[in-house]
């Protein structure tokens, strides 16, 4: 993998989990953020489909973020 794609990638994970709605609004659920060449992938536990669908949403807003699974 090129040193820039890792690069993108950490940078990415930093932008999740220091987003605003992510610290605001999602700080109690159990999410786990992973990229790999802009794919990212969330884990976890959350306390619903509303907090489901805002971290999906607030991930697809990443600049680099090419597609998400969770």
């Amino acid at each position: 993998m090129p040193l820039h794609a890792s690069q993108s990638d950490r940078d990415i994970e930093t932008a999740v989990k220091n987003s605003h709605v992510f610290i605001k609004y999602l700080q109690n659920d159990d999410i786990k953020i992973s990229s790999k060449d802009g794919v990212v992938t969330m884990t976890g536990v959350v306390s619903g489909n509303y907090h489901k669908s805002l971290a999906h949403e607030t991930v697809a807003g990443i600049p680099g973020v090419k597609s998400i699974d969770n």
